[in-house]
Order: C-alpha cells, then sequence, then structure tokens
C-alpha cells in the first residue's frame, strides 16, 4: 500500500509542466524590485554620458571662438550689431554672416566662414522642441557682463580677470582674449537657461540684474559644465560657482530650475 502511494505521488509530481499563480506573482514581485533598483543606476549612467558630451560640446565651441580670435585680432563676439540687429555669438560662429530673421538664429545662412555647426551648441540632456528652442532654452550661455554700458564699468566687474570686455558705442560686447590674465580660470561658456527671449538668451550674467532670468544653470545632476578661456572645459557645483575666487556667480538655476538670484 505505501508503496501506490509514494509511486503516485511521484507520477503526479513529474507530470506537472506549469507555474502556479503564486509562484508566477512571486517571480513578477522579483523582477520588478531588480528594475526598480537598477533603473535610477542605468538613468544616472545616461545622464553621466550625456554630461560627457556636454563637455565636449563645450570644448568644440570654444575651440571654435579661439579660432575666430586668431582671425579677428583676438575677439571673440558676444553681442554683435549689424544691420539694424543685435546678433548673437551663436550666428556668428554658425553662419559667418551673424544674419537673424525675426528674431530667429540664422542657422542656415551661407557660412563664410562656419567655425561651428549648431549642433555642437546644444546641451544632449536638453530636451525642448519649443518653435524658438534654440533662443531660449538650447544654447550655451557665453559670459556677459552686468548693462553698465561703458568699457570701463563692465571691466570693473573683473578685475583679477583683467580687463578683456569691450562695450561698443553701437551696443556690441566683445571679449579680448589678448587680454585676460588667466584664460584657464577665466569662465565663459555653461549650460545657462532662460525663461524669456528678450534677455539675450545665449549668454548668462554672474550677478543680479533687474529681471533678467539668463543664468547659468546647473543642469547635470547639480552640477554645470563649463568651457574656460584657454579652451578646457570642467564641471563646478553650486559651491564653487558662488565661491568662486576670480568671479563669483550669485545668479544661477538649480538642477530644478528653481532660480537662485542673492
Amino acid at each position: 500500500m505505501n508503496r501506490l502511494k509514494t509511486h503516485r505521488v511521484r507520477k503526479y509530481r513529474t507530470d506537472r509542466n506549469h507555474f502556479t499563480l503564486i509562484e508566477l506573482l512571486i517571480a513578477i514581485a522579483i523582477i520588478a524590485i531588480l528594475a526598480g533598483i537598477l533603473l535610477p543606476a542605468l538613468n544616472a549612467a545616461r545622464e553621466k554620458a550625456r554630461s560627457i558630451s556636454c563637455t565636449n560640446n563645450l570644448k568644440q565651441t570654444m575651440n571654435a571662438f579661439l579660432f575666430y580670435a586668431d582671425d579677428y585680432q583676438s575677439y571673440i563676439p558676444v553681442v554683435v550689431y549689424r544691420t539694424g540687429n543685435y546678433t548673437r555669438w551663436t550666428a556668428v560662429l554658425t553662419d559667418g554672416n551673424g544674419s537673424e530673421t525675426n528674431g530667429t538664429l540664422g542657422w542656415n545662412a551661407h557660412a563664410n566662414p562656419q567655425y561651428i555647426t549648431s549642433k555642437s551648441l546644444r546641451c544632449p540632456s536638453d530636451t525642448d522642441t519649443g518653435t524658438d528652442a534654440w533662443l531660449r532654452y538650447s544654447t550655451y550661455g557665453l559670459y556677459r557682463p552686468q548693462h553698465d554700458g561703458t568699457t570701463e564699468a563692465v571691466n570693473l566687474q573683473h578685475t583679477a580677470l583683467g580687463a578683456f570686455s569691450i562695450w561698443a558705442a553701437d551696443g556690441s560686447i566683445y571679449h579680448n582674449t589678448g587680454k585676460m590674465k588667466s584664460p584657464s580660470t577665466t569662465l565663459l561658456l555653461g549650460d545657462s537657461y532662460a525663461t524669456s527671449t528678450a534677455c539675450g538668451t545665449a549668454n548668462w550674467r554672474p550677478k543680479r540684474n533687474g529681471s533678467e532670468v539668463n543664468a547659468l544653470y546647473l543642469r547635470h545632476s547639480g552640477r554645470v559644465n563649463i568651457g574656460y578661456a584657454d579652451g578646457h572645459a570642467g564641471t563646478l557645483n553650486r559651491n564653487a560657482l558662488e565661491n568662486n575666487a576670480t568671479l563669483p556667480i550669485t545668479r544661477y538655476y538649480t538642477n530644478d530650475l528653481q532660480f537662485i538670484n542673492l
């Protein structure tokens, strides 16, 4: 009798070839737990890769500025006044003519010469797709002194770095790389953000300046990628910005787009 029972039990177990509902639920729960553990790490790895790509973009753009400076007596453009319009540096480097039409950058104008393509002027982490995205959100910002209106006044804002900014009579603004005391510590280009096209959106200002809201953006997990005047690029956190020895930066956007204006 005992033999028969044992045989039947063994036969039953051998014929079983499917999962029970409980086993399926347990498997699903385990997969969900693993996904919850792995996805943040995967997202962090993706963001790290985008940050590295962003740094490379900044290096390329700074090299384009240096090539431009070689061609134009050490000057690099911040804002240039041409034919009744103020032209941003982005247009000058990408199309040579620096043309703007109906408030948008002339990306596809005839390059003469073209120092860099527009693709390199956008951080890979930027996903904005608005109609004026290139103007408002999607270009790196170039250091622009406060609106003081004279060359002497704007240079007082960065005396430790040298009197390298020129505020022309027509409102054009340039930086002269030959007058920079320490190009390797001079912050020029970086991740930036603006909420209005009226602010001069392809630039950033270091300090409080009325209602204008164009500033550096700590886009990469609380850090901002920066291009320096000598052509290299790096990354800074919030504390490093505020306590920068040569140019303290007290206005910026945090990673969650909180506007800080100390």
